[in-house]
């Protein structure tokens, strides 16, 4: 595991944006436990009473059902022994049939198992100490070989998880002011505003295909730089507030971004502009992740306590009940399920289905500074997720259907701000600092 600490002493093509719709259940007349909008499009068939005169005379007798039995335990016995013959072709299937379940964001591999029966203590937790002020955020390369951090001093740094060392540092405005030079003729060298940030970072992600590394911060810009030189590309000002997340949707080059100024914004990276600006939030939105599987669905959480999941090809939001308090964190396990981490220092597992968490563990971080959940993080596809707190705890859960328990925690001083696994899952990363990602301390 490796954890980052903070060292101690455009053109803009403008779209009209449209009313989102939002929807708070299928059918009005269900309770406030009752299920939400569903993902499949089902057709409603009348039945008339001459259906019940043909399922009478289609019924299976008993000695249809001892020859269906007999049928299908004969072609299971032939499917072992054709499987014993030719090893190859069903691995070759069984992986092709993985690749099309975690396309459609239906895969559900089970790996928490594995966290079982390690020694959390004797993990190998390698620390890297650059930030003067505290790292609030962090994102992991789809090759598992690169992690970049954004922190509190304007900085962003690219490190390389294979050697552990640096590969470079973007520094803040303030640090370009400060190390700018002077020509032969002594006039000031000028500090492009634009091309760096001028406030803390709160919000770092990488495209998938490693072209893009994209920021946003405390001055409300937005900045895209190349991933392997650092150099910058472009920066969008479209939003008001703070910029407290921002995620490539995959395989696309789309990027999605959310504000302290309650929207979320959708841009096109290959352009290098702006698309759409989605609305729904009463108050400011603190986080946001990108569900999987092939339709585009944004999850956002905020300090209104609501979480939503904006369908935006339908141009539809569900609107889920959360917790008494402001949710800092969210994360993606399916294309249905997803977790969130609130400043009660609660951890909640959510269903696209149901418009109340389906487990809730209270007081998952209780016992820290300020009691606060501040980061969650979950391997995509699979049963696995952590949360960080101000208590300085990692813990790893065990997510089922309707359940979560705890199977596993790595002890880590100070607050852990952001949380993110791997893509392989072989690493988990952490960005831990001395005071929380949203305030001071």
């Amino acid at each position: 595991m490796n954890v980052f600490d903070e060292q101690v002493p455009v053109n803009k093509k403008r779209k009209i944006s449209k009313p989102v719709k939002q929807v708070e259940s299928d059918e009005e007349e269900e309770d406030q436990y009752g299920a939400g909008e569903s993902d499949s499009d089902v057709d409603g068939v009348d039945v008339s009473d001459n259906d019940s005169e043909d399922s009478e005379e289609d019924e299976e007798t008993v000695d249809d059902k001892k020859l269906r039995l007999a049928q299908e335990y004969i072609a299971r016995l032939n499917a072992e022994k054709e499987e014993q013959e030719h090893p190859d072709a069903y691995l070759i299937a069984n992986r092709l049939e993985e690749d099309r379940l975690r396309k459609v964001g239906r895969l559900f591999q089970k790996v928490s198992d594995q966290i079982k029966s390690k020694n959390l203590e004797a993990l190998d937790i390698k620390t890297h100490k650059a930030h003067q002020l505290p790292p609030t955020c962090l994102a992991v390369s789809s090759d598992d070989r690169f992690a970049v951090t954004g922190s509190k001093d304007g900085t962003i740094i690219k490190w390389d998880l294979n050697t552990n060392t640096r590969v470079y540092t973007i520094h803040s405005l303030h640090k370009q002011r400060k190390n700018k030079t002077h020509n032969k003729k002594k006039r000031k060298t000028e500090v492009d505003e634009k091309k760096s940030h001028s406030g803390g970072v709160l919000a770092v992600a990488i495209s998938e295909n490693r072209k893009y590394l994209v920021s946003g911060g405390m001055d409300k810009k937005i900045i895209v730089w190349d991933f392997e030189a650092g150099t910058h590309l472009s920066t969008f000002t479209g939003h008001k507030g703070v910029v407290s997340g921002v995620v490539f949707a995959s395989p696309s080059n789309t990027l999605y971004s959310c504000s302290f100024d309650r929207t979320l914004k959708i841009w096109s990276i290959d352009e290098m502009t702006y698309v759409d600006t989605l609305f729904g939030h009463q108050n400011e939105v603190c986080a946001l992740d990108l569900l999987s599987g092939p339709r585009e669905r944004c999850v956002t959480v905020g300090q209104d306590k609501a979480l939503r999941v904006w369908k935006v090809a339908e141009e539809k939001q569900l609107l889920f009940t959360g917790p008494a308090s402001s949710i800092d964190s969210v994360a993606a396990l399916t294309s249905d399920i997803f977790l969130s981490a609130d400043q009660t220092g609660g951890v909640c597992l959510w269903n696209i289905g149901k418009k109340k968490p389906v487990a809730v563990v209270p007081d998952a971080h209780k016992g820290g500074v300020m009691d606060w959940a501040t980061s969650v993080a979950a391997l995509n596809n699979t049963d696995l997720a952590a949360s960080g707190g101000s208590d300085g705890n990692i813990s790893l859960w065990e997510c089922k259907p309707g359940d979560m328990k705890c199977v596993g925690k790595i002890k880590v001083d100070g607050f852990i701000n952001a949380l993110q696994f791997s893509p392989s899952g072989k690493k988990l990363i952490a960005a831990v600092g001395q005071e929380p990602r949203l305030g001071r301390w």
